[in-house]
């Protein structure tokens, strides 16, 4: 029999084919590695807190309603975490948020391209360095990401299902449905039997709504 008479044998690399067959554990292991690493590299390596992580932690520490610094969530949790596991649990706190981000996106372009181009993009998120380096510095800026991420996914959920958004108990629609600028895409959405009935150029121009309330808000 002469060589190569069944054809040249194809090669694919492991990642291609976990991409293709196993995407959900192929995110995963991402997730658990962007924790691992950039909860034990500051909490091994760095010796203070990193930008203004202690002032988030000052501010926090009385427990305050409200400061010129704006809302006072990011700053209760911080303080939490330090309280329960010091350092290495405000890195950990602000890697759970973080890997909340990727997993919003991973929902979202998992219900428009399919599981596998979805964890793709999430892999090239992580590889920006704006998911990595800067991250261990928790606070309203980290806290945000996960929520806007969650925010954007549920309005497009929402609103790409012809729902009546926000009146599903879910407390993401719920929080957008009622702030003021939520009000206002909303309304532009609802049709006199509470079902959405927007054009296409109306969707068009409530996503340009939706991206300066990510700016503004």
């Amino acid at each position: 029999m002469k060589p190569g008479a069944f054809g040249a044998m194809h090669s694919m690399s492991l990642f291609v084919e976990l991409l293709r067959t196993r995407p959900r554990m192929l995110f995963w292991t991402m997730a658990v590695l962007q924790v691992v690493l950039w909860t034990l590299v500051p909490a091994l390596f760095f010796a203070a807190p990193p930008g203004q992580l202690p002032l988030v932690l000052a501010i926090g520490h009385e427990f305050q309603f409200g400061t010129e610094f704006g809302p006072p969530l990011a700053f209760w949790l911080a303080e939490i975490a330090y309280r329960v596991a010091g350092m290495p649990g405000v890195y950990f706190l602000s890697q759970v948020c973080i890997v909340t981000t990727f997993w919003a996106v991973l929902a979202l372009g998992r219900a428009i391209v399919g599981a596998s181009h979805a964890v793709m993009a999430v892999m090239l998120m992580a590889g920006i360095a704006v998911f990595s380096v800067p991250t261990p510095e928790f606070g309203p800026a980290v806290l945000a990401t996960p929520l806007w991420a969650l925010i954007l996914f549920h309005y497009w959920a929402g609103v790409g299902n012809g729902n009546d958004f926000g009146s599903t108990g879910n407390p993401v629609e719920m929080y957008v449905a009622e702030t003021g600028s939520g009000r206002a895409v909303f309304s532009r959405l609802e049709g006199p039997d509470g079902q959405s009935d927007a054009t296409a150029a109306d969707r068009a121009e409530l996503d340009a709504i939706m991206e300066s309330m990510v700016i503004e808000d």
